[in-house]
């Protein structure tokens, strides 16, 4: 039996690899030097909370994490190039999406939501 840990980040990283035009991703554990003018995505599991999800003898786990994508776009290409590549990571996990894994894994996207920087 694998980690489930291990699919839940599978299936979060496979859903981003599959997203139309999505630029380079600097995978997690993995060595990556961006290149000066090229937008990149870097993302990072984070599990949180495993609990039962009901009471009662032998319930299904509920599990709880963060998968949080960091979008890097070049300087000076204004606000729009970040938002058109932020628009397009967000619309893949779009809350209320089932991302399946297997007939007994299902991942349901509870929310996804934005933050604005500079780095």
């Amino acid at each position: 039996m694998t980690d489930i840990y291990d699919d839940i980040q599978t299936i979060l990283e496979t859903t981003l690899y599959n997203i139309t035009d999505i630029p380079d991703i600097a995978w997690e554990n993995l060595s990556y030097t961006p290149t000066t003018g090229v937008s990149y995505v870097k993302p990072r599991f984070l599990p949180t909370i495993k609990s039962p999800s009901v009471l009662g003898p032998s319930p299904l786990e509920y599990y709880q994490g963060i998968f949080l994508i960091d979008c890097m776009v070049p300087e000076n290409n204004g606000r729009s190039a970040g938002s058109a590549l932020v628009s397009k990571v967000l619309t893949a996990f779009a809350p209320s999406s089932d991302l399946t894994v297997d007939d007994n894994t299902h991942i349901l996207i509870r929310y996804a939501e934005r933050d604005q920087g500079f780095v």
